[in-house]
């Protein structure tokens, strides 16, 4: 018996030994190996982030290392690069970090992990005088926490939460119900399993200068994906929203948005990469009227995939030195459009295919679609002692192995679509039937006419043919090369425009350029919100006022969105079906009646993404000229 305890207590002893051993191993572990992955991280953090102009940076400002556990303090601050914003914000969000020591931390068996772990790691956003205001939002609650499980293979699973918050600013408020994500990495074959779950987004601005309101629903994001031979994510993400809905108070209009859904499937096939994209939307409603629901699959196929590894590297330096450089020419160097060349034959020739297969919308009277095959092959041209790459006829002639369009309108389901449209505009059903059976029967029979399109049944069916240099549309031969023609001269007027200058915001002072080269006087005052306002001389234009109104600015007066809009005070009161013969015949503007019962003709423009100040000026121009136009309509109705 004696015997027997002393082996137990022996093997106790030498089982306890071994515990402590490995947990004084595993904190040594953490400790030394932290700053090589922190050194890793923020190398990822460079490349991920070159070229938006700001970078991303975590340091280690606290370890204290303890026998079964570790304390940690990092610090994340944005860098300034060389192109970064004058007004990027300084200061550290600082994260602590409790880490258990393996083999068995109880924060792991707590979760089920049984078998021995590095260490359990569980970290929150620290309060500090940087993100004090982010801590108020969240009524003094962390922000942000996660609990990470790290195997000694270097693998890891964990779950992060967001708190809820509310912000209220400018007559606004934003609720965001928080969010919740878990994922696990696998260190062997570097892949990545995650998913976000956000169950509601929500802004309240009815008591703004233009009352609305929105919320989103059930919002997840998901992904599973690997690291490829090609340095890409191979895999699959995907986006959903259960339910968007959009009031605008001021014009009573209510829109519901919901089913909304994104797939992206990466995959790789031997040399080459493949790429599926689909887009659902599960139906959209217009102040109670549906209008349906519709998809998008896109396929591209047989891409080379060395080739567009090349392509994607040289495009983030040649974007990067395009933010640095005076003029785009300077970043696109002669190397660079060597490289380019090279990468962009290895990749045609590879015979990729480009597929939308198919755009459908669908409502209760029908379904429309449109399919598309593009099958694209090297041009002999590239392969030439001097190649012909700025010769884009040429190019697309020869590059063009095939290509396979087809076009299937539902008339019953446009009918109704443009109907219900007239009706939300304030016709009578029977009248907006009348007068969308009217715009189907005369565009179809145009259609027809103009040999665009063939009228079968329910259907007008448009379908486009192209092998080996022979066109044909609707089954009649066309001069593909007269096509070709005005694509490349579309192409060379684009060309033109990109020489411009492209802006991100609008200001007073570009807005009043091109209304003094246009013949106008104005006038710039601050509207109460702080942004500007131009008040424009109506003139000759018909119109009883004239205002610019600018959105979205800063504190430089730089916006990034304004509405042009042109009040009317006729002799006699402007009828719906007026404005709408406007808005069905308007493809930039748009009209109707205010409070007052005055007719106003409203535009907007924005510089999301980037507009040249020639598209500006153009724009301007169009509302400019639709002002006195829409005068001379309401002078003169139709009848």
């Amino acid at each position: 018996m004696k015997k027997a305890v002393g082996i137990s207590t022996g093997i106790l002893t030498v089982l306890a030994a071994a515990w402590l051993g490995a947990t004084w191993y595993t904190g040594k572990r953490i400790e030394a190996e932290t700053p090589a992955h922190l050194a890793e991280v923020n190398q990822a953090l460079a490349d991920a982030l070159g070229g938006v102009g700001f970078g991303l940076e975590i340091r280690q400002i606290e370890y204290q290392r303890h026998f079964f556990s570790s304390h940690a303090r990092y610090a994340v601050s944005l860098t300034k690069t060389a192109d970064a914003p004058e007004d990027l914000p300084e200061g550290a969000a600082e994260f602590v970090s409790h880490i258990q020591h393996g083999p068995f931390p109880t924060g792991a068996l707590a979760r089920g992990h049984w078998l021995p772990k590095l260490a359990f790691v569980h970290a929150e956003l620290a309060a500090n005088d940087d993100v004090k205001p982010l801590f108020e939002l969240t009524k003094g609650a962390t922000p942000f926490w996660s609990d990470t499980v790290v195997s000694y293979n270097g693998d890891s699973s964990g779950t992060a939460e967001i708190a809820p918050l509310e912000l209220t600013k400018d007559g606004a408020t934003i609720s965001f119900s928080g969010a919740r994500a878990q994922g696990e990495y696998t260190q062997a074959t570097r892949s990545s399993v995650a998913q976000i779950d956000i169950e509601r987004i929500a802004m309240d601005a009815s008591q703004g200068d233009r009352p609305a309101k929105a919320s989103a629903a059930g919002i997840t994001m998901s992904m599973d994906s690997r690291q490829g031979q090609f340095g890409f994510g191979i895999g699959k993400s995907a986006a959903q929203v259960q339910r968007v809905d959009i009031e605008d108070l001021a014009t009573d209009t209510k829109v519901a948005l919901q089913g909304l859904g994104y797939t992206a499937h990466l995959g790789e096939n031997g040399a080459n990469l493949n790429l599926e994209m689909r887009y659902e939307l599960g139906q959209i409603d217009v102040n109670g009227h549906n209008f349906g629901q519709g998809q998008a699959v896109i396929k591209l196929d047989r891409l080379d995939g060395k080739a567009m590894a090349e392509l994607s590297e040289l495009y983030n330096e040649i974007f990067t030195d395009i933010k640095n450089a005076d003029t785009p020419s300077e970043a696109l160097t002669t190397e660079r459009r060597q490289a380019l060349l090279i990468a962009g034959r290895q990749v045609l020739a590879g015979n990729p295919s480009l597929q939308i297969a198919p755009v459908t919308w669908k409502t209760p009277k029908g379904e429309s679609s449109l399919a598309l095959t593009l099958d694209l092959t090297k041009p002999a041209a590239l392969d030439a002692e001097q190649p012909q790459a700025d010769d884009p006829h040429t190019l697309l002639r020869q590059g063009i192995k095939a290509l396979n369009v087809k076009v299937v309108v539902s008339k019953p389901m446009a009918q109704d679509i443009i109907a219900q449209v007239l009706q939300a505009q304030g016709l009578e059903p029977q009248q907006a039937a009348s007068e969308a059976n009217e715009h189907i029967r005369s565009a179809s029979g145009m259609a027809e006419m103009l040999g665009l399109g063939t009228n079968d049944g329910d259907n007008l069916l448009s379908t486009f043919e192209y092998a080996e240099g022979v066109a044909t549309l609707n089954g009649n031969p066309v001069p593909f090369d007269e096509l070709l023609g005005d694509l490349v001269g579309d192409m060379g007027e684009a060309a033109e425009a990109a020489d411009s200058q492209l802006l991100d915001t609008l200001d007073p002072d570009l807005m009043g350029q091109i209304l003094e080269q246009a013949g106008y006087a104005y006038e710039t005052t601050v509207a109460p919100s702080g942004n500007p306002v131009i008040d424009v001389e109506p003139g000759s234009s018909g119109a009883a006022s004239l205002r610019i109104e600018f959105n979205e600015c800063d504190i430089d007066t730089s916006c990034s969105d304004l509405l042009m809009r042109a009040t009317f005070a006729p002799e006699r009161p402007v009828s719906l079906r007026t404005l709408n013969h406007w808005n069905v015949n308007s493809r930039w503007t748009r009209a109707f009646l205010n409070s007052d019962n005055q007719a106003v003709l409203e535009m907007d423009v924005n510089a999301y993404g980037g507009i040249g100040d020639q598209g500006a000026d153009y724009l301007v121009g169009v509302f400019l000229r639709s002002v006195p136009e829409f005068a001379d309509l309401i002078a003169n109705p139709p009848r």
